[in-house]
């Protein structure tokens, strides 16, 4: 008889019964799996969804794990002391708590630089250490350059330079090559004004060439109005004349075989025609192109190249959405506490019907004379300006203008240097012969060439004027012509006598290739004449584009650069901020992914920029149904 080792009998022994067992095994996990996510080991582990455990076990609410039966925890209700109210397991006041403002969930909000706080229930912000608030947003009023000293109150970008805010007053900091002259930045080597030094100034008809007065221009240099240049690497004269090339903010402009470009500061990205700091800037945040979402009754931010968002006052967060928890029928008094299809809500509460002077609009109780979402009517959404914010009053949509701006016609405007819109709506400042029309303190004021002096608001040649002849009360008399300053008899060869004034009509703005002829430039501009034909030069910060001299850092239709068209899009204002075309959706219209949208209805972002409705269902009131 054969004898087996005591390990085959075990083999041969566990062989018989390994198939039963694993039957068994396989059995229970089948049945396990269909009764519940959870893994076969339940001690320690996490309840299933709907509280459940394998048999032998029970779900301890406390600790949320399962254990053995007979084991759990029994819950010890949470009593809460007067004017508390309990949330996700916690004791909070509704009137105070910032993550749990007036609703569960509820999560106030604040800009960079601040702190969010909830005061009676309502949503606010602090500005926190030396920033202030201005807006939505906390700045520094002490070195910010756009509310510098004031909110609202911007430093000018000089030509040459850019501005600085230093202790609440604007400063300016010129560009390499280029000096410090009074609150201007001048290339003294070439501007006859201040031809080699601030003081020094080139007499009428001579040039600056290389910071010393000539009567022509070397090495191949052009003539550029006085100033000797040489139009393959002048910024301000790119490829020829007045042609400037466009500087926007947080860099400068460079001309590079007669082509314009942009060389950023130190710290900025150029993302097209702007220069941005990519880890702070809400439409290229980490990288060009990258917009963040803006949640409707809210503002995007970004910190650290990651998108986030700061809800209007008196709105919430709540996911990623700003509500007012009082209305809205998905959030009713608690994030993500949804009504019934067939109630609205009003008050944080689900009712049947809106109370006695409010409208049911997709289930929110709203005041139709003051919702700016559905402003005298439901779906009525009132259009937001850029630098202001949408209202409705009884009469309709009204904007109401950031600091530093007033509304002008439905948009917001600067009256301080707006010379369409100077000191008060509708006020133009006309063009000025031999000079340009600015708008200053006192209102429109007229800067004269070089080379014309203001007499009386008007800007002459004290050289030639029969009127003004030497000096502004000097008039000539009778057949007297004026020459070099002085009255006499004719007037000298190289000249024309126009109406007593010895004129050169190849460079005469009054006079320009005939007797009369006055050069009139376009707004923003000063005229010049050239070899007897009428050109313009425009003023900074305007470029010339086409017969029109405009602020690349805020034309829509000409937004960075020459030509660029900021497009309107549906339910959206475009407007051009920084050299970058932005968008304004209207009120209540969330902007995601670039387009505005109702995220009460639209089935790829129901409720909140991202949330899509899967399958058959629909996006009704915000809820995917």
């Amino acid at each position: 008889m054969k004898r087996h080792s005591p390990t085959t009998s075990y083999r041969r022994r566990l062989g018989s019964i390994l198939p039963t067992f694993v039957t068994l095994l396989g059995g229970a996990l089948l049945a396990f799996g269909c009764e519940s996510s959870l893994s076969s080991s339940m001690e320690g582990r996490a309840c299933g969804a709907s509280g459940e455990c394998l048999s032998g076990y029970d779900c301890d609410t406390v600790r949320d794990l399962c254990v053995p039966s007979g084991s759990a925890m029994t819950p010890v209700p949470l009593i809460c002391s007067e004017g508390q109210t309990v949330c996700g397991g916690v004791c909070v006041v509704l009137t105070e708590d910032a993550n749990n403002c007036r609703a569960c969930g509820a999560k106030c909000t604040a800009p960079p630089n601040g702190r969010a706080v909830c005061i009676d229930g309502e949503c606010e912000f602090a500005c926190t250490g030396a920033y202030s608030a201005c807006g939505a947003e906390c700045v520094d009023l002490n070195s910010d350059t756009a509310s510098c000293g004031r909110c609202g109150l911007a430093c000018q970008a000089p030509a040459g330079g850019a501005p600085t805010c230093v202790q609440g007053v604007c400063e300016v900091q010129c560009d390499a090559f280029f000096k410090a002259c009074a609150d201007e930045c001048v290339d003294v080597s070439s501007n006859p004004a201040r031809c080699g030094g601030c003081a020094v100034s080139c007499l009428v008809g001579d040039v600056c060439d290389q910071a010393s007065c000539s009567e022509s221009c070397s090495g191949g240099r052009s003539n550029c109005n006085g100033s000797c240049v040489d139009t393959q690497v002048s910024a301000a004269n790119c490829s020829g004349c007045a042609m400037a090339c466009p500087t926007p903010m947080n860099g400068q402009a460079m001309c590079v075989a007669g082509e314009c470009g942009v060389s950023c500061d130190e710290g900025f990205d150029l993302c097209g025609a702007a220069c941005v700091a990519l880890a702070s800037d809400r439409n290229n945040c980490g990288g060009c192109e990258k917009p963040c979402d803006i949640p409707a009754h809210g503002s995007a931010a970004c910190e650290a190249s990651v998108c986030g968002a700061t809800c209007d006052l008196g709105y919430a967060l709540c996911g990623t959405a700003c509500v007012d928890t009082d209305i809205s029928p998905v959030n009713c008094g608690s994030c993500d506490k949804l009504c019934e299809a067939s109630q609205v809500c009003s008050g944080g509460q689900c009712l049947s019907s809106c109370p006695q002077g409010t409208t049911n609009c997709g289930g929110a109780c709203v005041d139709t004379a003051s919702d700016r979402d559905n402003c005298l009517g439901c779906g009525k959404a009132c259009a937001v300006p850029p630098d202001g914010v949408a209202v409705c009053t009884a009469t309709g949509c009204e904007i109401d203008c950031s600091d530093g701006f007033s509304p002008c016609g439905g948009v917001c405007v600067k009256l301080e240097t707006d010379t369409k819109n100077c000191r008060a709506c509708g006020v133009t400042c006309m063009p000025a012969a031999n000079g340009s029309a600015v708008c200053g303190a006192s209102g429109c004021e007229i800067v004269c060439n070089f080379g014309y002096t203001d007499c009386n608001g008007a800007c002459v040649d004290l050289n030639s004027d029969k009127s003004h002849c030497g000096a502004c009360p000097v008039a000539c008399s009778g057949a007297d012509v004026c020459s070099n300053g002085t009255c006499g008899g004719a007037c000298p060869n190289g000249t024309a006598d126009c109406g007593g004034s010895c004129v050169d009509p190849s460079s005469s703005t009054s006079h320009c290739g005939a007797c009369g002829k006055v050069c009139t430039p376009p707004l923003n501009a000063s005229a010049n004449c050239v070899l007897g034909l009428c050109d313009f030069a425009c003023v900074d910060p305007y470029i010339e584009c086409g017969a029109t001299c405009v602020d690349t850092t805020s034309d829509v239709a000409n937004c960075g650069v020459c030509g660029k068209v900021c497009q309107g899009k549906a339910n959206a204002t475009a407007s051009c901020v920084g050299s970058q075309c932005s968008t304004r959706c209207d009120s209540g219209y969330s902007q995601c992914s670039g387009r505005c949208v109702d995220t009460k209805s639209d089935k790829s972002n129901c409720g909140q920029c991202g949330k899509r409705c899967m399958g058959q269902s629909a996006c009704v009131a915000g809820a995917c149904i």
